[in-house]
Formats: C-alpha cells, sequence, structure tokens
C-alpha cells in the first residue's frame, strides 16, 4: 500500500463511522503536480493551504526552506495561523518542524501533551488516534 492510501483510508473510515456525508469539508488530498514553475508552486501551496484550518506533515525533503517544498509549507501555515500537526517520527522535514515547535513552543501548546507520541511513537494505529485526538481538541475550542 501507499502511504497516501493508508493515512487516507483512516481518515474516511473515521468519517465514515461517525456517518459524516460531506467528506470534502472535512479532508482535501492534494499531492503537488509535477512539472509545475516554481512561482505555481508557491500560489500551488499557498491556495492548499489557505483551504484548511490544520495542516498535517510527513516527511518531506530535508535542507533549507529554500529546497524543501514541505518546509515552505510549514512556513506558508504558519504565516496563514493553521494548527500544525507534525509526525516527526516520519524523519526528514517532518522531524526538523517538530524539533523547531519543541524549541519554540509559543502557538504550539495544543502539541505539547503529544510530543511524546508525534516524536517517537512507531505504531501506526496510535499515531493515528493522537492525531484524531489533537483534531478534536481543536475542532472543540475552535466550535465553543
Amino acid at each position: 500500500y501507499k502511504l497516501g492510501n493508508y493515512l487516507s483510508g483512516h481518515a474516511f473510515k473515521y468519517l465514515f463511522q461517525n456517518n459524516i456525508q460531506d467528506t470534502y469539508k472535512y479532508i482535501s488530498l492534494r499531492p503537488m503536480p509535477y512539472h509545475i514553475s516554481t512561482d505555481e508552486k508557491v500560489i500551488f501551496r499557498n491556495s492548499m493551504i489557505s483551504d484548511c484550518s490544520a495542516v498535517i506533515f510527513l516527511f518531506g525533503q530535508l535542507g533549507n526552506s529554500q529546497d524543501s517544498g514541505v518546509l515552505q509549507e510549514f512556513e506558508i501555515a504558519c504565516k496563514q495561523n493553521k494548527k500544525i500537526i507534525p509526525i516527526g517520527i516520519t524523519g526528514y522535514a517532518s522531524e526538523q518542524i517538530l524539533n523547531h515547535i519543541i524549541e519554540n513552543q509559543l502557538n504550539f501548546d495544543y502539541l505539547i501533551p503529544y510530543f511524546h507520541i508525534l516524536k517517537q511513537e512507531k505504531d501506526c494505529t496510535k499515531i493515528v488516534k493522537c492525531v484524531l485526538t489533537i483534531l478534536n481538541n481543536l475542532y472543540e475550542d475552535i466550535s465553543k
């Protein structure tokens, strides 16, 4: 199986089990198109992130933000005040993002109880439950 199918499968299963019909309101998968210019990638990233209330980061190319699309997306998400959930155990740029958040906890207090899981947990089911818990907590805070 491919990772995207595994992750989206859990998300869609959750929506189905909770009788949520308008799935497009809750999950959006947008892989980066191949063969587009750097300027088009920036526009695509800004558009993609603007439609989200939370952004989940997995893997990603290491390097500086000039080289890594995931790090660029992290910067965009921060500028747009999105809730950020980096799955650091997947390594690469996502680990770099989580480490940055752990070092600079400002505006990321909702992640503090979950740092250990996001950084070290290897059981995919536990990671999924953790992410769902974070999202549920964020949603409850928004709806109050």
